[in-house]
């Protein structure tokens, strides 16, 4: 009985190796003679011929699962695993590439904003585009306010350290109807000093330089009797419109290195899972393990042949 459960916890501590060991390749796991001929032919068999070698062999491989999160993690680190150190050195050196010039695009792109943005904070004027608006009868003829994109506002009053701070509540759109709620937000706010100034958003910029409704705002518009786009286009706002263009391009190519950048991980990693597949490991280690059968006895294993070389 003992003996029985030696074996049985022998064979049962082979799965785990069988299943985790990396690389499993299962060249050979058959009996030499099947066992139920052999119990048939026991009495002509010679006695040297019942011990049988049954051979499960184990050739080292490299993980296809582990080279895979490698190289998701870091390309070239999987193909480095898998023993192809060029392949490696050419997906790191992309990776290294890709966010040296992403950083570089988006510090331009960052920096193109902060210069933008203070040209239109200097040269383009809230109060002067309402006041040419309605002065110049700008709005009869689709500009000013009244055109298809607004701009918001809202209304300021003085803290007690006499700063400028948006009152809550008191945003609105500079459309048709502005006057309206202006003069009410005036009533509303009469007995304080008050400003109203835009809200400056992301919209806000793109839209004083993009549409002419808004270029009346712009410092060096003249007074110009026609509203050909010639004439609305002043070398202030066209300044300002090649200085977003050129912020905004290379924020885009920011975001085409951070793309690359994503799929330089999802190429290396698949790359580095056939590498390992493939993987040979001539030179370097194998092994195999042996079953030693007697098939004359009731447990017919009688124990195990392991050898290495390297």
């Amino acid at each position: 009985m003992i003996r029985r459960l030696l074996i049985s916890i022998t064979m049962i501590s082979m799965i785990p190796a069988i299943i985790f060991a990396q690389g499993l390749n299962i060249d050979n796991f058959r009996p030499s003679i099947e066992h139920d001929m052999l119990m048939g032919q026991l009495k002509y068999a010679n006695e040297d011929d019942l011990f049988i070698e049954d051979s499960v062999s184990f050739d080292y491989e490299k993980s296809p699962g582990k080279a895979f999160l490698l190289s998701a993690l870091i390309p070239g680190a999987g193909e480095f695993y898998a023993g192809s150190k060029y392949k490696a050195l050419g997906f790191l050196g992309a990776e290294a590439l890709f966010w040296t010039m992403y950083f570089n695009k988006k510090s331009e792109g960052e920096d193109g904003r902060i210069k933008f943005e203070k040209y239109a904070d200097t040269h383009w004027d809230f109060n002067e585009w309402l006041n040419r608006s309605v002065d110049d009868d700008w709005i009869s003829q689709g500009y000013g306010p009244g055109g298809s994109h607004n701009i918001y506002a809202v209304l300021k009053i003085k803290d007690e350290n006499d700063n400028w701070v948006a009152e809550p509540g008191t945003e609105f759109a500079i459309d048709k109807g502005y006057s309206t709620i202006y003069d009410s937000l005036e009533s509303a706010y009469g007995s304080v000093e008050s400003i109203i100034e835009p809200i400056k958003t992301r919209d806000y910029y793109e839209n004083i330089g993009k549409y002419h409704q808004f270029a009346m705002g712009w410092d060096d518009f003249g007074d110009f009797n026609e509203t050909s786009d010639t004439l609305l286009m002043n070398d202030n706002r066209n300044n300002y419109l090649n200085q977003r263009k050129d912020s905004n391009d290379a924020l885009k190519m920011a975001t085409n290195f951070g793309t690359a950048i994503i799929f330089n991980h999802l190429i290396s990693a698949i790359h580095a899972q056939i590498l390992a597949k493939h993987y040979k490991s001539d030179g370097k280690l194998s092994w195999n393990l042996n079953l030693i059968t007697d098939v004359r006895r009731r447990e017919f294993v009688r124990g195990l042949n392991l050898s290495i070389s390297f």
